[in-house]
């Protein structure tokens, strides 16, 4: 999608309840998959911020389903939070509805917005500063989910169908090989071909809930540690983020997800990353967060798999970056050729080092446990 003028962007910041017209609205952030921009507005003699995303309907084809997930959640999280004595204006995100009163606000031709109250004094980092700063988000990710526990995961719709089964990424892999360019198939020989050795790895994360080891639950489904907002002057955790994912599923691909990111030897998408493999003393603060934040509500199941669901899941994701350098980068935000099988790589190579270590992995977190 071609990037909105500012004239473009002042319109749709005034199609919001925000109190006024912005003085000026900015790009914001580097996500995958939405455009996101900052708008500041004079409001009473004092500026107010609020955040505005373009919806990405390539992924996202109904919407409006999608915010009213979102709504449903952060009601369920406010109450929740109130409940508990916190802050829900800190910890908890808030819809700006449009002038119209909806949840979103949808243009002539077809792209839809949404808006969101800026929270003030709170930053997100792309990599955690410190040891503890990781245990803090894996404990905010924990307690998100054990707070969201007496939700029904019925009353969700699943805005994108089979975004945790891993069989299910599998079956899409193998079919975007029989329609992939010949020069992509030949740049991913290599991954393609672990892939194939490994596929077992990705139906664990389906057996679990399937076979009903683990329970089912409402997740996040994407626990990067920049989804998590630290207050600037406490150096806490403030605001779990980002909830278009959260749908029904098994917490062990939020911990997983959480590992991957952040106990990664390398970023994401270093298409030079070495070393590439599990920092263990990272991978032990997150599974100590997780034990924190879940202690009443994680089972000894789930527990048990943590070091397991840490390999599945960045073997998954692999997969996924994988499939969509093979469709042509139709899904991830891309600014290089061969940025998706960047991606991949680096995450085939996490989960070979993950596997190998997987037993050791299992006794760092009883270690945690019997402490």
């Amino acid at each position: 999608m071609p990037a909105p003028t500012s004239t473009l962007l002042r319109d749709i910041a005034t199609r919001f309840r925000i109190g006024g017209a912005p003085t000026e609205v900015i790009p914001y952030g580097n996500g995958h998959i939405h455009d996101t921009y900052v708008s500041t507005v004079q409001v009473d003699g004092s500026e107010r911020r609020f955040v505005h995303q373009r919806i990405n309907r390539r992924i996202f084809g109904q919407p409006h389903l999608l915010m009213e997930n979102i709504a449903r959640v952060l009601d369920h999280l406010r109450q929740r939070i109130v409940t508990e004595g916190g802050k829900p204006e800190r910890e908890c995100l808030e819809i700006v509805p449009s002038t119209g009163g909806d949840l979103l606000f949808e243009t002539g031709d077809g792209e839809c917005w949404r808006t969101y109250q800026f929270i003030e004094g709170v930053r997100s980092y792309e990599r955690p500063p410190t040891h503890a700063h990781l245990r803090d988000a894996a404990r905010a990710f924990a307690r998100f989910v054990v707070r969201l526990q007496d939700l029904p995961g019925e009353s969700l719709h699943i805005t994108i169908p089979g975004f945790g089964d891993g069989a299910a990424r599998f079956a899409s892999f193998k079919t975007a090989l029989g329609t992939a360019l010949p020069e992509r198939l030949n740049d991913a020989e290599h991954e393609i071909a672990f892939a194939h050795r490994h596929e077992a790895l990705a139906r664990r994360l389906t057996e679990w809930t399937t076979n009903e080891t683990v329970p089912l639950r409402v997740i996040h489904y994407d626990t990067k540690f920049n989804n998590v907002l630290i207050d600037e002057q406490c150096r806490r955790p403030a605001c779990v983020i980002d909830l278009d994912t959260v749908m029904p599923g098994t917490l062990l691909y939020d911990f997983g997800d959480a590992v991957r990111t952040g106990a990664s030897l390398s970023a994401e998408d270093d298409p030079d990353a070495i070393p590439v493999g599990i920092d263990l003393d990272l991978f032990g603060e997150v599974a100590a967060g997780y034990l924190e934040g879940g202690r009443d509500g994680l089972t000894k199941a789930e527990i048990e798999r943590f070091g397991q669901a840490a390999v599945s899941v960045a073997f998954v994701m692999g997969i996924r970056f994988l499939t969509d350098h093979l469709l042509g980068d139709s899904y991830f935000k891309t600014n290089r050729r061969g940025q998706n099988l960047a991606r991949c790589r680096t995450q085939f190579a996490f989960a070979a080092e993950a596997l190998r270590i997987e037993d050791r992995l299992g006794k760092i977190v009883r270690s945690i446990q019997s402490t």
